[in-house]
């Protein structure tokens, strides 16, 4: 049991003035999230908006050589309508491509925005219930003292005093265990928000 009790009082503190600031504030996680994606567009687009220093080349006619019918060379140069309409279909491509990143990203930062809403909510909640519980330990203890002043003047048998003890080790090992989810629950939500990445 003490071993439990050092546990739980070295998190005490944590949980008990930490709290929910032990997170960062709400506005920042979520402005984390934000920024993540618009790095992460704006990487993925430069591919394509790269400026194509030598594109004029594209319209430049094909020069070469060809032979006359008696067998004599002479220059001769070739230019076909399909240049343009490749050179436009290509920019139209990279275009979509541009459109299809930015969307795809959208909606990505879109479902992590709404995983870190719910997230904080069931943060909020356990933050309540590890709060309630702390506060019904405390009456347990006394419950328990209480139990343990009997013991010792013979007022109650060992059998009853052994499961006094383990069930006061139990319920100290419950709230450890949502102290511990917490903890868990904060990694989480630092990830979802890329808080590692961005932060």
């Amino acid at each position: 049991m003490k071993f439990l009790l050092s546990i739980c009082g070295a998190l005490l503190p944590l949980f008990l003035y930490g709290g929910i600031d032990s997170l960062p504030p709400r506005p920042e996680l979520f402005a984390s999230i934000d920024s993540f994606y618009n790095s992460k567009t704006k990487a993925e687009v430069s591919e394509f908006q790269a400026p194509e220093a030598l594109a004029w080349m594209k319209y430049v006619p094909s020069v070469g050589v060809t032979y006359t019918l008696d067998g004599k060379p002479r220059p001769s140069a070739s230019w076909s309508t399909n240049i343009i309409y490749n050179a436009r279909k290509d920019k139209d491509l990279r275009l979509a491509k541009i459109k299809s990143i930015g969307q795809v990203n959208e909606l990505a930062k879109y479902a992590d925005l709404e995983k870190l809403r719910t997230l904080l909510r069931k943060y909020d909640f356990l933050i309540e219930d590890i709060q309630f519980a702390r506060d019904l330990i405390e009456l347990d203890k006394e419950l328990f003292e209480l139990t343990k002043k009997k013991f010792e003047a013979a007022e109650i048998d060992s059998s009853t005093w052994l499961r006094a003890k383990k069930d006061m080790k139990l319920k100290e090992y419950q709230l450890f265990t949502r102290d511990r989810e917490l903890i868990e629950l904060e990694s989480e939500i630092l990830i979802i928000a890329k808080w590692s990445i961005s932060g």
